[in-house]
């Protein structure tokens, strides 16, 4: 496991030195994802696309409004988003759990399509989740979580 320092320090050299690249950030709800996501986005030069399924459940008011009627949408919502952000060679940061590792299938195929470079980052921190999802169902995401050769642990 790496410092969070240390692994933002080593994206933020990635991000300038490669000329696209997309970066998965991944874990349970509540490890951190969505702010360490935010972060690099916002502090690194070329303002890297953000992207994640939950923010097609937010309303034009700014209300999270989940459904689980929805969660297929959210998914292709936001591979959408990202590959809009790919026809345009922006760096790309996907946040979402992505606890099997054929849920990054579809994302590394586009990164095959738009020659993108690509590094999976494993969030390992527990908040409070934002969304509050039960604590069952954390656990459970928890147990099911497959490890994926040569990602980043950040603690």
């Amino acid at each position: 496991m790496s410092d969070c320092n240390v692994i933002l320090n080593d994206l933020k050299v990635l991000l300038e030195e490669k000329e696209k690249i997309m970066v998965f950030v991944r874990g349970i709800p509540g490890s951190g994802k969505s702010t360490f996501a935010k972060w690099v986005c916002e502090n690194n030069y070329d303002l890297p696309q953000h992207c994640e399924a939950d923010m097609y459940f937010f309303d034009k008011y700014g209300e999270y409004k989940w459904s689980v009627d929805d969660v297929k949408n959210a998914h292709k919502y936001c591979q959408l988003m990202t590959e809009e952000a790919m026809l345009l060679d922006r760096h790309v940061v996907v946040s979402n759990t992505f606890i099997k590792q054929w849920e990054l299938k579809e994302y590394i195929e586009l990164c095959k399509k738009y020659d993108y470079n690509y590094v999976v980052i494993r969030m390992c921190s527990e908040y409070k989740s934002a969304h509050n999802v039960p604590k069952e169902t954390i656990e459970r995401m928890k147990n099911q979580m497959e490890d994926i050769s040569n990602e980043w642990i950040v603690k």
